[in-house]
């Protein structure tokens, strides 16, 4: 992938997590068509402790001064929540991601032997809504924030693009699966509840 090309990529994740943003906030429409309410969207604990976990974690490596110790720790923090979603029971499984990346004490703001990944569980019980936004506000400051330190290096566009693949993967496409599966079911009852009037004998 070029450096132009992935250009191009970030603007559009941006676009898509400002689309999420505007669906679950209640302002937007689907594709233009109809608006959603949001007590359709299933309320799922789980993946609000997730999305809060990784908000978190976002925000801390915002402090990350370089781009290429920031890209190195999302790069290495994306892996963690992978393996935290997939296998967040499995201790054994998280300890061999942990093996696999060892951090570097220096000026990257990394230290050595610290779980990149904030496993702090909240304090109270999350909304879900309200952390998925705040969440896609960290996830939309991380892709600026990667946008502004593009660099036309082969490695540090492999990572980039890595990163992207799995931010793609396991934070946008299960919110936008969401989304289609419920405005889908609902714009089948608008028609089909315009279709019975439009047809209904008189």
């Amino acid at each position: 992938m070029t450096l132009e090309e992935l250009n191009q990529l970030f603007q559009k994740r941006i676009y898509i997590i400002e689309y999420i943003q505007r669906t679950f906030s209640n302002q937007g429409l689907y594709y233009g068509t109809i608006k959603i309410p949001l007590h359709l969207f299933p309320n799922n604990p789980k993946r609000a402790d997730q999305y809060f976990q990784l908000g978190m974690s976002l925000g801390a490596l915002m402090r990350v001064p370089d781009i290429e110790g920031f890209v190195k720790g999302v790069d290495s923090m994306i892996t963690e929540f992978e393996y935290y979603c997939n296998d967040g029971t499995n201790q054994s499984a998280m300890s061999k991601v942990f093996s696999r990346f060892k951090r570097n004490s220096g000026g990257d703001g990394i230290t050595e032997n610290t779980w990149l990944l904030d496993m702090n569980p909240s304090p109270f019980p999350l909304d879900f809504n309200s952390t998925l936004i705040s969440c896609c506000d960290m996830l939309k400051l991380t892709y600026e924030k990667l946008l502004l330190g593009q660099t036309n290096n082969d490695a540090m566009i492999e990572l980039m693009t890595r990163i992207d693949l799995k931010v793609w993967k396991i934070s946008l496409v299960p919110i936008l699966r969401d989304i289609d599966n419920v405005s889908g079911d609902l714009l089948s009852i608008h028609l089909a509840t315009h279709f019975n009037s439009e047809f209904k004998p008189k």
